[in-house]
């Protein structure tokens, strides 16, 4: 699921453990824990124990966030910007939870601050009780909305509210393993994007039956998502992908045999024939979405307080670009993978400059100009886009629109430069069906190597949503085929030896 660049906030710090950043430092937890314990103690005097104990409960866990998440651990200092962005972007990523959990959370936290300012804990530079209260009031309905937006969540926010809305009990590693298993092995490529990035899905070809275990799998062999083991850590990023791949064992759904020579060349030298690879690059959509994008914006545009185009220029983007969106329910441009890839690639390079309020046009990296105006300067113009993007999604986590970057990824982002593309079973079911999923020493379907499939796909889906590969899904549903482009290749791995040298050496 597409998410906008994150950025770090920073914020004011003072106070109560001043400068510690982490809730896993001993003294911040104390101090938390004797606050709060104070703090129930008050609210029991006026209150029934359980809710008391249920309004503590949420400010110790919007306190962790705050820490965690923004970076700003001091439970007495409080700022209007710290509780809109806690509530309505923080809270959403980071918690499921149903509507009546999101809206007893406002109240809650409204109390915590009544209680630090009548007991002279408040903050001098923070908010007043009432005028936190007053903005929790106002944010209500922003923050309802805000926890009802699947772009707000991560895409594994978005399975879990549908689970949630099933009855599942996220508590419950067994009933929760069942679920996770429906859905890498029964759902179609297409629905479990649908899921993930919607968090709804309309009939799916294999509902979920609670108690029932997928016949191919068996009972108790671990999902491809919560697995029994410990989930396999990212593979470092080494440009030699393929010899990383092998060191693995080659990946089974990838072609067993090499590329050849030829493959790997660009099809036009851009020193004999600027125009010609002008072209070439010109046809890549996030390119052409790029370039169309900076023409909407012209000489300036207005953008909502997460940094992005209004609705009315969305969906105005989405009918001249004439993209199929499916039936999901339009409410942010970062549910729109075609413009957020352009967008955030513009924006990193400077051809976009966003204030609070509005975005303009920059200088850029290079000069973002026309095509056929100079040639050789727009394949700069392009390149710089494609590695941009790409050093992007490689810093960015997987549940925040990145990649998990593997050596998986790369050995098949090579493959998809083979005449008629990379093929990939749709769906671990299909590959179940076809024998071709590795027996593991029970010979049960090896989970470790269901999860690398799993991975790869999802990175090669998210590089085709922001416009770097073209995805194709048969008729059947049971085959995926992702098409790329030797420039895309190349720049690719020019991102990896980027992201290797700022790392330096161990």
């Amino acid at each position: 699921m597409p998410k906008k660049r994150r950025t770090r906030r920073d914020h004011h710090q003072t106070g109560l453990s001043r400068d510690r950043h982490t809730t896993g430092d001993r003294r911040w937890e104390r101090d938390v824990e004797a606050l709060l314990a104070q703090f129930v103690l008050s609210r029991r005097a006026d209150i029934a124990v359980e809710k008391a104990d249920s309004e503590a409960s949420h400010v110790e866990q919007l306190l962790r966030l705050k820490a965690e998440q923004l970076d700003s651990p001091d439970p007495t200092y409080w700022t209007e910007e710290l509780i809109e962005v806690l509530l309505t972007e923080v809270v959403p990523r980071k918690v499921v939870q149903p509507r009546e959990m999101v809206m007893a959370q406002g109240p809650a936290l409204g109390q915590f601050l009544g209680f630090l300012q009548e007991t002279g804990r408040r903050h001098p530079e923070g908010l007043t009780a009432d005028d936190a209260r007053a903005l929790l009031t106002d944010l209500e309905f922003t923050t309802l909305e805000a926890a009802d937006d699947p772009s707000r969540r991560t895409f594994s926010g978005n399975i879990l509210t549908y689970a949630q809305t099933l009855g599942v009990e996220l508590d419950d590693a067994e009933t929760l393993e069942e679920f996770m298993t429906w859905y890498n092995t029964e759902l179609t490529v297409v629905e479990r994007h649908e899921l993930s990035d919607t968090g709804q899905l309309r009939n799916p070809s294999r509902p979920y039956v609670p108690g029932a275990r997928s016949p191919a799998l068996g009972a108790g062999s671990g999902s491809a998502f919560f697995s029994h083991a410990p989930a396999p850590e990212p593979v470092s990023t080494d440009p030699a992908a393929s010899a990383g791949a092998e060191a693995l064992g080659w990946p089974w759904f990838l072609p067993q045999d090499g590329l050849s020579r030829g493959a790997l060349e660009s099809s036009v030298d851009v020193g004999e024939d600027p125009a010609g690879a002008a072209a070439v690059y010109a046809e890549i959509p996030l390119v052409r979405g790029a370039v169309r994008l900076l023409e909407h914006v012209g000489e300036g545009r207005r953008i909502t307080s997460t940094g992005a185009l209004r609705m009315a220029d969305v969906r105005a983007l989405v009918e001249a670009w004439q993209l199929d969106l499916g039936e999901q329910k339009l409410t942010t441009m970062w549910q729109v993978g075609p413009i957020v890839g352009p967008w955030n690639a513009l924006v990193s390079g400077g051809w976009l400059e966003l204030s609070s309020t509005r975005v303009t046009p920059g200088h850029g990296l290079t000069p973002a100009v026309p095509q056929t105006e100079d040639p050789a300067a727009f394949v700069r113009f392009s390149r710089a886009l494609l590695m941009l993007l790409i050093l992007d999604t490689l810093q960015q986590e997987p549940e925040e629109g990145g990649l998990f970057g593997g050596p998986d990824t790369f050995a098949a982002l090579m493959h998809t430069i083979s005449p008629g593309g990379l093929a990939l079973p749709a769906t671990i079911r299909v590959a179940l069906d076809r024998d071709l999923v590795p027996a593991d020493l029970g010979g049960d379907p090896d989970m470790d190597e269901i999860q690398r499939y799993w991975q790869t796909e999802r990175d090669l889906a998210t590089l085709a949503t922001y416009g770097l590969l073209v995805r194709e899904i048969s008729p059947d549903g049971e085959d995926l085929r992702f098409h790329g482009t030797v420039e895309v290749i190349v720049e690719a791995f020019g991102a990896l030896e980027m992201l290797e040298e700022l790392d330096g050496p161990g």
